[in-house]
């Protein structure tokens, strides 16, 4: 919140669209928002510069607000890529509006330029792709779905979001997805991951329930949209928007008798859609996760993007390994954190056994997500992989965490084989409370044993995709 005290003109504000880019050259339209305060006419200048390209030119304006638009070629100028695919260039933009008597209103803030596209091309089989393209370049991404790390939000400073963000830069993490039920994320984030090459997938927060079709739903919805998307979109990492978590999923698998509402959505097949192609036309949109294009059963093999899950059984259960999705947005398998965790957060004596009534309130959720993701599912899915129950906690921990390395090294490397593969995205990074899940770190930050394999892993699943598309990484 700040007090802005202006004149007689001020900057509203500044978009840099990225139009095209061909043959050295980046075309780019800078859509600068006006005020002018006055009622009389008035004449200013709009100067700046665009990395080193350097633009003026006069306006003359009348009370009110308006956008002018000033399109600029830029020859050689460094585009923006996500890791490891290229560099992460970013340019300085300036934008001064002066009049004869001196500086009116300034504007500063740093961008890239890129080319984002998601290909859902058709087969002849029937089914379609599911791609990201940077500059024309087809990606493979290796990332997690990003939730909040506090449960309390203000306890997340800037430094532990550069923490979390570096780490997962160093073992290869090149996209991360918002979860539409966690929170909008701060500057500082979008700023942080334009640095570090993180490509964002941003939901709009909206998760597993049917929202209200109403007018005046829509029209919060539509203010919440367009604060959200005018706020990041000059943010190079933005890669994808959609309009929410897991309800097109919800409505045809678990709620069957509602399927009809699937295609009466118009929160997110109209509003949120429109805001978008309004406000960051370049930049693809889906109306939920898991999304098929065929408007059906929308978590599905073959088309689209998939969440699947198979906890308290094998991790080769058919459910999963016999899938063939294009992309993986969501999945995970189950793990306790450290003892060291454990013993400082739980009661003596309450750390076992897991199924004491103490575990039941640190299992992810307290109430539904215990048909899903309770701690009989950990026991479960410990005896359906072939291993000895733990008789202790210290065996809790290191068994769990175990298979928890094992499924998921062997779900990449299972699925990157697939001809059409082209990414995923693990559930999740970490938890944002001490609890039992499918997190690779720890509430404090330490490190499940996973996540000291996840380099290896993800590099190996990127080598695989190079060999058999024989496209790859610069």
């Amino acid at each position: 919140m700040e007090l802005v005290v202006a004149d007689r003109c001020r900057l509203g504000d500044v978009r840099v669209e990225t139009r095209k880019i061909a043959d050295g050259i980046c075309d780019i339209a800078l859509h600068i928002e006006l005020e002018w305060l006055v009622r009389r006419k008035g004449a200013c200048v709009i100067s700046g510069r665009v990395g080193n390209h350097e633009f003026s030119f006069g306006a003359d304006l009348s009370e009110g607000r308006r956008v002018i638009t000033k399109k600029l070629s830029l020859e050689e100028i460094g585009l923006w890529y996500p890791r490891p695919y290229g560099p992460q260039d970013l340019h300085d933009v300036v934008v001064r509006v002066e009049d004869r008597s001196g500086l009116l209103d300034r504007r500063t803030f740093r961008t890239g330029f890129r080319k984002i596209e998601l290909i859902q091309d058709k087969r002849p089989e029937g089914c379609r792709t599911f791609e990201f393209r940077c500059n024309g370049e087809p990606l493979f991404v290796t990332g997690f779905n990003w939730t909040p790390l506090d449960a309390i939000f203000a306890r997340v400073t800037p430094q532990k979001v550069t923490d979390r963000l570096e780490e997962l830069a160093k073992i290869g993490c090149n996209m991360l997805r918002i979860w539409g039920g966690g929170i909008y994320e701060s500057a500082h984030f979008f700023n942080e991951c334009d640095r570090l090459g993180i490509l964002v997938w941003q939901d709009f927060m909206m998760a597993g329930g049917w929202f209200p079709q109403g007018r005046e739903f829509a029209r919060a919805m539509a203010r919440e949209a367009k604060q959200v998307v005018c706020g990041i979109r000059n943010h190079p990492c933005i890669a994808l928007y959609a309009g929410d978590n897991e309800i097109y999923q919800m409505l045809y698998r678990e709620a069957p008798e509602y399927r009809k509402l699937i295609n009466n959505n118009a929160i997110t097949e109209k509003t949120l859609r429109n805001v978008c192609r309004r406000y960051d036309p370049h930049v693809p949109y889906l109306p939920s996760s898991p999304y098929s294009p065929t408007g059906k059963d929308h978590n599905v093999d073959r088309q689209g993007d998939a969440h699947r899950y198979v906890h308290g059984q094998s991790y080769r259960a058919s459910a999963i390994w016999n899938s063939e999705p294009r992309f993986l947005s969501e999945f995970g398998w189950l793990s306790l954190p450290s003892v060291h965790t454990i013993k400082k957060y739980f009661p003596p004596g309450d750390e076992w056994p897991l199924t004491s009534r103490c575990w039941k309130y640190h299992s992810s959720n307290t109430v539904f997500m215990q048909q899903f993701r309770g701690m009989d599912h950990v026991l479960r899915g410990i005896d359906a992989n072939g291993r000895e129950l733990p008789e202790n906690i210290d065996q809790a921990v290191r068994v769990t965490q175990e298979l928890q390395a094992e499924a998921v090294g062997a779900w990449i490397e299972h699925f990157s084989g697939q001809p059409d593969f082209s990414g995923f995205l693990l559930w999740n990074v970490s938890d944002c409370w001490p609890e039992m899940s499918d997190a690779v770190m720890f509430y404090e930050g330490e490190k499940k044993a996973v996540f000291h394999r996840l380099e290896e892993i993800f590099t190996a699943a990127r080598r695989e995709h190079d060999r058999r598309t024989g496209k790859g990484a610069k």
